[in-house]
């Protein structure tokens, strides 16, 4: 069967439309849970403190920079 490459256009279409539906389908029954009214954040330093004595060395080192 010899068909014309653009006579498969449709046919790949139909097929990524039904993967597409099949996907959302599946999703909407999985249900979403509400988003959290409260979120547990805590802060924390953004260098360590190895990371913190390497810098202050490096300050040290090449106070120009």
């Amino acid at each position: 069967m010899n068909l014309p490459t653009w006579s498969l256009l449709p046919i790949v279409l139909a097929l990524l439309l039904l993967g597409y539906g099949l996907g959302r389908w599946a999703a909407s029954r999985r249900g979403r849970r509400p988003l959290p009214g409260d979120w547990p954040l805590m802060g924390r330093p953004v260098l360590n403190t190895e990371e913190r004595r390497a810098l202050r060395m490096l300050r040290e080192a090449l106070p120009q920079h």
